[in-house]
């Protein structure tokens, strides 16, 4: 699962896919007003550890997964003031 969109990839397309998706984070991110911005979320520690580790004896892919999703969750999404469910930006402007 990609740590930026939520997506989720193979483990040969994910690597192939990050560099990707920070252009894209970062193309989006430049159309906003400066005070809007965000900087694009870091990838969690132990991701290139992880991504190295991918097909080995012993990898939890669920785990992984798990862990990715729980970043994209607190640093790509933008929680509701009112309710504390985490969105989108732009969902969140409609929320």
């Amino acid at each position: 699962m990609c740590y930026i969109c939520g997506r989720e990839f193979g483990t040969t397309s994910l690597p192939i896919h990050i560099p990707q998706c920070i252009k894209k984070w970062d193309k989006v991110e430049a159309q906003k007003p400066k005070e809007e911005r965000r900087k694009c979320p870091q990838p969690p520690q132990e991701f290139d550890e992880a991504i190295k580790g991918v097909g080995t004896k012993g990898f939890d892919a669920d785990a992984f997964n798990a862990k990715q999703y729980e970043n994209y969750n607190d640093k790509a999404l933008v929680p509701c003031d009112g309710c504390g469910r985490t969105f989108l930006p732009d969902s969140l402007k409609r929320h």
